[in-house]
């Protein structure tokens, strides 16, 4: 798509268009020797012929009394080259010699024969450089009739900037813009100076090497609506050896793989000087849509491009810089229609939204806008640019057709009014609609629906009168009502017992019917604020692997479950953090809801949980706290976030069979009758004892001879073990390391 200066359409790539083409009578091609004749004709019922069109220039080739005749074709697929013959009017047997001479008309093969059409330096070298370069997009032949456009232009649902895939020079969608809309990567490139050009596309070295298929492609769809680049595919001739008002006979061969001619077609008249204008395009249609007016027509073999005007002032003036050469593929609506010639006139919007103006064809234009009526006519240009007739004036009315954008950010709370309890909601105002575009001139209303459930809620609409409680109206063109309110004082939202949810969505509906996408569901409730009791932490069994912790249920009706804590024990306390008063470092593991806690309670009246996330293995304690919480999620608080008292936590660490490390010798003393001993011990939290063995050689089994206890008293016999108690673990290991020693 394009920018504001120019809509939909290829800008740098209609340069080679001019009224007067100069054609230089380097163009032509030498003539064929006798023997190089190749007169049989084959059978034509077996082959795909082109399609060939004349014209001819009225303004003459500057030189007295000659113009220049201009034959043209699509591609016959079993073509190699062509040769073209021509006679005169009166004259009744074509020559023997095409009037191409000696050198088929083919596809150029080497730079040389390309500089002699398109000069280096050129607009039409720096289009080809850049479409070589942009190859990336796909590039074949289009859509559309005899005379094939380049491109096609989706006016539907979305806009995409950049090429698609599959067999297009690029699509273009225009219609329910979420975006504004900007040119085809593909149709930039084109347009770019030739400082845009990639170094590494050598046109030179691409000609004399051959062209791939896909440059070749992209050379045939330039060829479609310039004449430079027909020259260049071989599929024109420009016959500059004519006179003007002689009427002439053409007849053209193709050459197929054997240099055997077969007939394409013949008569082909022409007059020299004279022309026939273009007929205005037929089927010409106006579709309006929101901001947007969609125009489309039929396509006739002849038409290259066409000029499309809207009335300004008292006149009409071209919408756009450069003609129009794409295919519609897609209504405003985004519904597929057959590929057709056309263009959308859309109103530009800046980046607040508002509508704002742009320039095509050196005028300042405004909208279209909504409910202002619009006159456009269309005509067609030939191969040479020259304009045809113009169609019959056709009006549209644009109209709003988008729906605002959703109400965002909706949100519920309860009053601080404890008389009359009341749920209050709030959301910012809409002010533009699902395009980003500014809603002007229309009043927005917005109905607010409640319901029990939140299914309920699911498939309201703005027509909904199930659930519809309110409405609330608003200018959205007013600064001050950027924020919108309504109070429910419904009695229904205070129950007898307990307390209720209840689902609130809003829709908004602007002044022309157009209806927003309903809101999110939010909730809310009048809430108990009162918090349960404390819960009593009854008991805990270690595992290898796991913790699992019991408490006795708590009392309170409205109680909804439980939530687990964990931290660390320090010598069967909380560890506190010294650096922050009272953070005694619980983390939430997980929650027991009330009824998945009364399939428990069977268990002698007590609940629990399974704690798996402890480190299997691990020596320290951990501390579990378990806090009840309400219907309305008021959890059990004691000051500061910890525990009130012992019954509310306990401590419990997992059964480890992990042995300490070895301790290092650090010294052995030689003493009267004696040896004294000493080592150093990595700390762990559980260490207990040392166990001394002695051996009369470095292999020799060791034979027991005493045990010390961590804290260096001596023990008689070996250390029997015993179950962990949390009330001897420190937190950390203190010292950094244990020393010990033996005589």
């Amino acid at each position: 798509m394009s920018t504001s200066k120019d809509m939909y359409h290829l800008i740098a790539i209609m340069a080679a268009f001019f009224m007067g083409l100069c054609f230089t009578s380097g163009w032509a091609q030498q003539p064929l020797k006798p023997d190089q004749i190749h007169t049989r004709v084959a059978d034509a019922s077996k082959l795909t012929l082109a399609q060939v069109f004349a014209t001819s220039d009225s303004v003459g080739n500057k030189k007295k009394n000659k113009s220049d005749n201009v034959i043209y074709w699509t591609p016959a697929a079993q073509a190699f080259g062509y040769n073209l013959y021509r006679r005169k009017s009166t004259e009744t047997a074509m020559p023997k010699t095409p009037v191409n001479g000696n050198k088929q008309i083919k596809f150029v093969s080497s730079c040389a024969d390309f500089k002699t059409i398109i000069p280096e330096g050129s607009d039409e070298w720096t289009m080809l450089v850049n479409a070589f370069a942009s190859l990336d997009t796909t590039v074949t032949k289009p859509a559309g009739g005899g005379s094939q456009s380049v491109g096609t232009q989706q006016s539907g649902s979305d806009i995409k900037s950049g090429a698609t895939t599959g067999q297009t020079v690029g699509q273009v969608q225009v219609g329910a813009d979420k975006t504004q809309p900007s040119q085809l990567e593909w149709q930039k490139k084109m347009q770019q100076p030739a400082t845009f050009a990639r170094p590494e596309v050598e046109l030179c070295k691409k000609f004399d090497f051959g062209l791939s298929k896909n440059e070749k492609n992209a050379v045939e769809n330039l060829a479609l609506f310039n004449l430079k680049f027909r020259l260049v595919a071989g599929l024109a001739y420009i016959d500059t050896d004519v006179t003007t008002h002689e009427k002439y006979v053409y007849e053209l061969r193709g050459v197929d793989a054997k240099g055997e001619e077969f007939l394409i077609e013949k008569d082909i008249a022409v007059t020299g000087g004279h022309y026939t204008p273009l007929s205005a395009p037929t089927g010409f249609k106006l579709t309006p849509g929101d901001a947007k007016i969609l125009a489309t027509w039929d396509r006739k073999e002849q038409d290259a491009d066409y000029i499309l005007q809207r009335n300004w002032d008292v006149t009409y003036r071209d919408i756009h810089d450069n003609p129009i050469i794409y295919d519609i593929t897609v209504d405003l609506d985004g519904k597929p229609l057959t590929p057709t010639p056309g263009f959308v006139d859309y109103c530009r919007f800046d980046s607040d939204g508002f509508p704002t103006t742009h320039v095509a064809d050196d005028i300042t234009w405004n909208g279209p806008t909504n409910y202002v009526q619009y006159s456009y006519r269309v005509a067609a240009r030939d191969i040479l640019g020259r304009l045809g007739t113009w169609s019959s004036v056709f009006k549209a009315t644009p109209t709003d057709q988008t729906p605002p954008m959703s109400p965002k950010e909706l949100a519920v709370s309860p009053s601080e009014d404890k008389k009359t309890p009341s749920l209050i909601l709030t959301w910012p105002a809409v002010t533009r609609d699902i395009n980003g575009h500014r809603e002007l001139k229309t009043m927005l209303t917005y109905k607010i629906y409640r319901a029990g459930s939140e299914d309920s809620l699911y498939t309201i609409n703005h027509k909904s009168k199930l659930h519809f409680i309110a409405q609330r109206k608003d200018n959205p063109e007013i600064a001050d009502t950027s924020k919108m309110k309504y109070r429910d004082k419904s009695p229904l939202l205070v129950p007898k017992h307990g307390e209720k949810d209840f689902y609130y969505r809003i829709i908004c509906v602007d002044g022309h019917g157009n209806a927003s996408e309903p809101s999110a569901i939010i909730s809310g409730r009048i809430p108990d604020i009162t918090p349960p009791g404390p819960t009593h932490v009854t008991d805990a069994q270690p595992d290898s692997d796991k913790i699992t912790i019991f408490w006795r249920p708590n009392k309170e009706s409205d109680l909804a479950g439980y939530q687990i804590y964990r931290s660390i024990c320090d010598y069967g306390k909380i560890v506190y953090d010294p650096d922050i008063i009272y953070d005694c470092g619980f983390v939430l593991l997980g929650e027991v809801l009330v009824e998945d806690s009364t399939k428990q309670s069977a268990f002698n009246n007590q609940l629990y949980y399974v704690d798996e996330t402890v480190d299997k293995g691990s020596s320290i304690c951990y501390a579990y706290w378990v806090r009840a919480f309400d219907m309305a999620r008021n959890v059990y608080s004691p000051d500061y976030d910890c525990p009130a008292g012992k019954k509310e936590y306990i401590c419990q660490k997992v059964y480890e069979k992990t042995p300490p490390a070895v301790p290092i010798i650090s010294s052995l003393k030689a003493k009267n009758n004696a040896v004294r001993i000493e080592w150093v011990a990595s700390p762990v939290q559980d260490l207990r004892a040392f166990h001394v063995y002695r051996s009369e050689s470095d292999t020799a089994a060791g034979t027991f001879v005493g045990c010390v206890l961590e804290n260096g008293c001596g023990y008689p016999g070996r250390w029997p073990g015993m179950n962990p108690v949390c009330d001897s673990i420190p937190a950390k290991p203190n010292p950094q390391s244990v020393k010990g020693l033996f005589r």
